[in-house]
């Protein structure tokens, strides 16, 4: 523990974890998306909320920002960007993936479970 004076303790640092989406269909088979896992409670409760409401534009800036730390994907041989406008180029399929992982990862677990059939 720390003193009065701040000193002692320790620092939070920014971590992150490789997500290994499974059960998607190819090209998106096995796709690796390294996500940001130190959010606080406060982000983490704002995005949750924000993918319950259903507010697009906030989501994606947050999950830019905040959640997906790199990835590789590319659409057409063009790398995508991690933009809110890169996110929106993803199929839907990859995304419910993508927040799932990240909720997994977030909670300590390394590896995505497939979606159930729907």
């Amino acid at each position: 523990m720390g003193d009065e004076n701040g000193t002692g303790g320790f620092e939070l640092t920014k971590a992150v974890r490789t997500v290994t989406l499974q059960g998607l269909t190819e090209p998106w088979a096995n796709a690796e998306v390294v996500v940001i896992t130190s959010v606080s409670l406060d982000k983490y409760m704002e995005i949750e909320d924000l993918q319950r409401n259903l507010a697009a534009d906030e989501l994606f800036k947050q999950f830019a920002k905040h959640v997906i730390h790199s990835w590789d994907l590319k659409i057409d041989d063009k790398p995508v960007p991690v933009t809110p406008a890169g996110i929106r180029k993803i199929p839907l399929e990859l995304f419910r993936q993508i927040t799932s992982g990240w909720d997994d990862a977030v909670a300590g677990k390394a590896v995505l479970s497939p979606l159930p059939d729907s």
